[in-house]
């Protein structure tokens, strides 16, 4: 794919394979990172997001907005492998 992308942009290979990378690593980070924001809890805190989203309505919300980002990035992740 990278091959193909370089011989008709006239890009090198190994730029197209670095950005193919790239990308993949940044989505993927950002998917890591929703996660562990969704189930570490804060300095001093005992609970997490997806703990206060059982019993807490502003903990719903945050858990339900990760949760949609989460997705979002896993869905592009996806579609770039």
């Amino acid at each position: 794919m990278a091959a193909g992308i370089a011989a008709r942009t006239g890009f090198d290979v190994t730029a197209v394979r670095t950005v193919f990378v790239v990308t993949a690593v940044g989505v993927f980070g950002l998917a890591i990172y929703l996660l562990a924001w969704l189930l570490i809890p804060d300095a001093g805190e005992n609970k997490n997001i997806a703990s206060k989203a059982v019993t807490d309505r502003h903990g719903i919300t945050l858990a339900a907005g990760v949760s949609s980002l989460l997705v979002l990035a896993l869905a592009g992740f996806a579609v770039e492998v």
